[in-house]
């Protein structure tokens, strides 16, 4: 009997849900019908597969970082079509990345499931892991630069 009234409730909720109107100033699906694909790439591993963060330079929108299941985060240029770095040093999935927003500064930061927040630095056109902040008791799930 509880179970019939639980499932009889959502589906009213649901009801509800769906008929919802666009909130003012929200994109709707005929704005995203304009928008075509640039550029596609799958730089991550294909045992491991799948990106869970992405973040665009400050300086120059056609190169992404991008954090995956693969322990790893990758940085690419889409003009080029080739990978910049590959950054290794998580012992689990990467859960968000980030430019830092000066993009002179050179830093990428990462975050992971292992606890673990890294500072990367380019050095001779690769980035080289320069700290890890490991004082965290779980996931580190995102990252911020003020």
């Amino acid at each position: 009997a509880v179970i019939g009234e639980l499932t009889a409730l959502g589906k009213q909720l649901s009801k509800g849900r769906k008929k919802r109107p666009t909130p003012e100033g929200l994109a709707s699906e005929a704005d995203f019908s304009d928008y075509s694909e640039k550029s596609s790439a799958t730089p991550h591993s294909s045992v491991k597969q799948g990106i869970s963060c992405v973040d665009l330079h400050p300086a120059d929108k056609t190169i992404t970082l991008t954090g995956g299941l693969d322990k790893n985060a990758i940085v690419f240029n889409h003009t080029t079509n080739k990978q910049e770095a590959e950054l290794k040093g998580h012992s689990k999935k990467v859960t968000s990345v980030k430019f830092h927003p000066d993009a002179s500064r050179e830093v990428v930061l990462t975050t992971s499931a292992d606890k673990t927040a890294k500072f990367w630095t380019k050095s001779g056109g690769s980035y080289v892991e320069s700290a890890t902040v490991t004082a965290h008791t779980a996931d580190v799930t995102g990252v911020s630069v003020h």
